[in-house]
């Protein structure tokens, strides 16, 4: 019986706490492109006035992984009056690109990389001036979250796959067979002792179930509120 009562525990515990790592799992467009707009701004503020090199590795740490800030420091952090400054320009090393963030922005994966990248029409007036192009801003998982890790520049479009979404329903789907057949193991494993342990467990099943059914299934309404649908 401790035997069970452990095993039934430890997964509570384990899809309980194992919730942050899943939420990552549907990292999706819409994801994608709000921070790439948080880190183009992030990357704007650097340049207003100067700061520690600290200060400018913290700013860029949520979105941006550790090689990527590498890059960037080297090639756009200089020494200013008294602590280190970005300069600003159109063109800057490991800038992100200026998307305009409509439906024409395109979110793909390759391996385990995934590319939200637009397709720039050629301009040849003013003082900038370039032929078509794509411009892609790739992420990577670090550390459990999705991280800006490169920006590329390519005549051709990328070639990816798109990005899969996640079911509404498999979430609540899988904890439900998942603890069924948990269940069925268990009592094939090491028999019940007694109806009281029987009903002890069988009670903290349906709550926990119930529990993690709730926290796993998808609000709709407060995601289309956030993203304005």
């Amino acid at each position: 019986m401790k035997f069970i009562s452990s095993t039934f525990t430890a997964l509570i515990l384990f899809f309980g706490f194992g919730h942050a790592g899943f939420a990552q799992s549907s990292f999706n467009k819409e994801d994608a492109a709000e921070l790439a707009r948080e880190a183009a701004q992030t990357q704007l503020n650097l340049t207003e006035n100067e700061r520690s090199l600290e200060e400018i590795e913290q700013a860029l740490d949520p979105y941006f992984t550790d090689e990527f800030i590498d890059g960037y420091m080297k090639e756009n952090v200089h020494k200013g009056n008294e602590k280190y400054i970005v300069y600003g320009s159109d063109f800057t090393p490991y800038g992100i690109p200026f998307f305009n963030y409509d439906e024409n922005m395109k979110f793909s994966s390759e391996n385990s990389k995934l590319k939200l990248y637009q397709f720039f029409p050629a301009e040849d007036e003013g003082p900038v001036s370039y032929e078509d192009h794509f411009e892609t801003v790739e992420f990577t998982k670090e550390d459990g979250s999705y991280k800006i890790s490169s920006i590329q520049y390519s005549d051709q479009e990328p070639k990816a796959e798109a990005a899969e979404e996640k079911k509404e329903d498999d979430s609540a789907i899988n904890v439900s067979m998942l603890f069924t057949n948990t269940f069925e193991d268990l009592n094939e494993a090491e028999p019940f002792q007694n109806k009281q342990d029987l009903s002890f467990l069988w009670t903290s099943y349906f709550k926990a179930k119930n529990f993690l059914t709730a926290y796993y299934q998808p609000d709709q309404q407060m995601d289309s509120a956030y993203y304005g649908e």
